[in-house]
């Protein structure tokens, strides 16, 4: 079987928390299955518009209106609508809220499962201005 994890981890914002996260996922799987696992990188390629000066930040995401349910749009435009985490751009129809981000460095990911017992990590590679490490739990 196949696990995949994508874009999932560097939202945890401690490492047990993320080493909690892989733990559960090696759990999951049957002896000899593989798991996927993309993370951001702090290392961006170079055409890429993102530069992360810290390891640890909080990265905006534009919530546009289009992408929200009908019924809540009522909600969404009464006037003076201000989100708790976050502010509006009426120019442009959306929300902005912050989100945590771990950035990995090179090395960083193929390090946490390294700690773990139960896997072996088979082969990484950088993706999209991704870390990537395919794993396979062991027999």
């Amino acid at each position: 079987n196949i696990v995949l994890s994508i874009a999932v981890l560097h939202h945890l914002s401690t490492e047990k928390r993320r080493v909690s996260a892989i733990k559960e996922m090696i759990r999951i799987l049957k002896p000899g299955g593989l798991m996927l696992v993309y993370v951001w990188s702090q290392e961006q390629e170079e055409k890429s518009s993102r530069k992360f000066p810290n390891q640890d930040m909080l990265v905006p995401w534009h919530f546009s209106d289009s992408m929200k349910y009908k019924e809540d749009e009522k909600y969404i435009t009464e006037k003076n609508y201000e989100p708790k985490h976050g502010y509006r751009i009426e120019s442009k129809r959306s929300t902005v809220l912050q989100r945590y981000c771990h950035l990995y460095k090179h090395g960083e990911l193929e390090s946490l499962f390294e700690k773990l017992d139960g896997c072996e990590p088979i082969k990484s590679y950088f993706d999209c201005s991704n870390w990537c490490l395919i794993v396979r739990k062991n027999l």
